[in-house]
């Protein structure tokens, strides 16, 4: 379950970081910050990377 949790951790701070992400990419012509996009956008990757690999070492229902 420890697995688990990480994977749901991980999850949620996808989720707050994408929705920050589309907010600064769609700013309608103000400026954007793009060092905080920049830095958003990495961690996004990084998260994606760990839950690939999170998710390959979960058991799988049989």
């Amino acid at each position: 379950m420890e697995k688990q949790a990480k994977i749901n951790a991980a999850t949620d701070e996808l989720a707050v970081l994408e929705f920050d992400i589309d907010a600064l990419e769609s700013n309608h012509g103000l400026p954007v910050d793009e060092a905080d996009l920049a830095a958003k956008q990495r961690r996004a990757l990084d998260l994606y990377a760990e839950l690939k690999e999170l998710r390959k070492t979960l058991p799988t229902a049989q």
